[in-house]
């Protein structure tokens, strides 16, 4: 599946699919299988597969196995061996934070 666009979710997103576009949730997992070309901000950020663009997060973990090419905003990051990220980081306060 490809999602030329936008998600917006109040809740818990589960996606493995292609978006070009942004994704917005309070919680996102991006599977293995997903591939992500945009920006995504959510409180709890999960990357096991690739992500593209920019990420904004309260706490992001990047699993073994995902590909990152992203420019992230965070306030925790946790990143497993055997990920492969390239971009730029900077922590951000929780306070300043919203989705």
């Amino acid at each position: 599946m490809l999602i030329e666009g936008n998600i917006i979710s109040k809740g818990f997103v589960e996606f493995g699919g292609r978006i070009m576009g942004d994704l917005t949730a309070d919680t996102i997992i991006l599977t293995a299988t997903a591939f992500v070309h945009g920006r995504v901000r959510a409180r709890q950020l999960t990357i096991e597969g690739e992500l593209q663009g920019a990420a904004t997060a309260l706490n992001v973990r990047i699993n073994n196995g995902a590909r990152v090419k992203a420019n992230f905003a965070y306030d925790t990051l946790e990143i497993a061996a055997g990920a492969q990220v390239d971009g730029t980081y900077r922590r951000v306060s929780p306070e300043n934070f919203t989705l």
